[in-house]
């Protein structure tokens, strides 16, 4: 097992096939041990790679930007959320996605004009985790890493 800086992402392997099951008993060790009634996410770290092969060009391009990956929790799905969210404003923002991963941009000077600034206080904030994509490119080098230290 390993962890990456306090981002809430854990590296493991399991023989459980059953991922819905590994979810349940996630949830219940946290409730349990600190008394945290978390949402668990279990992704493949494959399937994170997939969808960054899959990325939009424009993606992580403008580091003076913000550069999210949203992933979506099931049992919603990428579409459910977009359409949930409203559609982007183009002139502030772009949005694409793969899988169960949004890829979102937008120029910090922007940022509060964007319909995915609001997301915080949404109804869909409760299925969706963020993570910028400084932290999923090193989680995956994390990953191709054999889980040791960057």
């Amino acid at each position: 097992m390993a962890t990456y800086i306090n981002s809430g992402n854990v590296f493991f392997s399991s023989e459980e096939s059953n991922l819905e099951l590994l979810k349940m008993k996630i949830e219940t060790l946290l409730f349990e041990g600190f008394n945290l009634n978390l949402k668990v996410l279990i992704i493949a770290a494959e399937d994170i790679l997939e969808a960054l092969n899959h990325a939009p060009d424009w993606w992580d391009v403008d580091q003076t930007a913000k550069n999210n990956a949203i992933f979506v929790i099931p049992p919603m799905s990428a579409e459910q959320i977009l359409e949930a969210v409203g559609e982007s404003k183009p002139e502030y923002e772009k949005v694409g996605f793969y899988g169960q991963i949004i890829f979102w941009t937008a120029p910090l000077e922007t940022f509060s004009k964007t319909r995915w600034s609001k997301v915080v206080k949404s109804s869909v904030y409760d299925s969706i985790t963020i993570r910028n994509a400084n932290t999923v490119k090193k989680l995956m080098a994390l990953y191709k890493n054999g889980g040791t230290s960057i």
